[in-house]
């Protein structure tokens, strides 16, 4: 027996235990013409098999995006659940949010909310945030703002840009803490300095109006112009009237500046 017969032979047989464990349909993976699967695809699939959290939450989200297999989202689930169960936080993460969505599983918050405890409970900076969200929404537990404001506060602790950028919103609409201008101004400059768009957006207008931070034209141009570059409209449009009332050494001053602001 050469060894392509002897490959191929193994390929089909972990084909089969994922059969058995229920968690490919028939015609779930896309293979080439000689029913060999990708080299990459066959090491990940493997591993999932051989209980790699990691590697099934990969397996989930590969069905999920429908990338280098045809896209089921209950397959998804699937896998994603067994990642979950083997207490990985990124996989209990990811199953609580497909909870919420109905997406490949009935929909259940109650559910989705002990996922994310159990990975928040391992101080994972997206299960904190979705703790968060799920006391400001109150569906699936009592609407608690403070509490919600504690767990954004946890994951900006960690330096969690999305964390960040949610504890300072907190502080600036006044939502389970005091409103705090300043503090509002110095999380979202830590959110910003990550590269998160939205928050060089509002840091922009803070430095703009010279709310909670000083008023700088120059500065607040650089952060909106960082944010009009990742796709925020609202960022653009300030930035594009503030142009009209600077001159050209200002704009470029200020475009200059938006290359150092991001940290690398």
């Amino acid at each position: 027996m050469n060894p392509s017969n002897v490959s191929n032979c193994g390929r089909r047989v972990a084909m089969s235990f994922l059969l058995a464990l229920g968690l490919l349909g028939v015609g779930a993976c896309k293979r080439p013409a000689d029913d060999v699967l990708e080299p990459d695809l066959q090491a990940l699939m493997n591993s999932a098999a051989q209980g790699d959290p990691k590697a099934q939450l990969e397996m989930g989200m590969r069905f999920s995006e429908g990338s280098g297999v045809n896209q089921n989202d209950v397959a998804a689930a699937r896998w994603i659940r067994k990642s979950a169960e083997a207490g990985y936080s990124k996989g209990q993460v990811t199953l609580g949010r497909l909870l919420c969505y109905g997406s490949g599983v009935t929909r259940d918050e109650s559910e989705a909310l002990s996922w994310f405890r159990l990975a928040a409970d391992q101080h994972d900076p997206e299960a904190e945030c979705e703790m968060a969200e799920m006391y400001m929404e109150g569906s699936a537990i009592g609407r608690d703002d403070k509490e919600a404001c504690q767990w954004y506060h946890k994951a900006a602790e960690q330096g969690y840009a999305e964390g960040q950028y949610r504890y300072a919103l907190m502080y600036e609409a006044g939502t389970g803490v005091a409103r705090d201008y300043g503090e509002a101004g110095k999380w979202f400059r830590k959110a910003a300095e990550q590269g998160h768009v939205a928050a060089q957006g509002r840091l922009g207008a803070m430095h703009f109006e010279g709310r909670g931070v000083a008023r700088d034209e120059l500065v607040a141009y650089a952060w909106l112009n960082l944010a009009a570059a990742g796709g925020l409209n609202e960022a653009a449009t300030l930035r594009d009237r503030m142009e009209k009332l600077m001159g050209p050494e200002q704009i470029g001053a200020a475009q200059r500046l938006s290359n150092t602001l991001v940290k690398k």
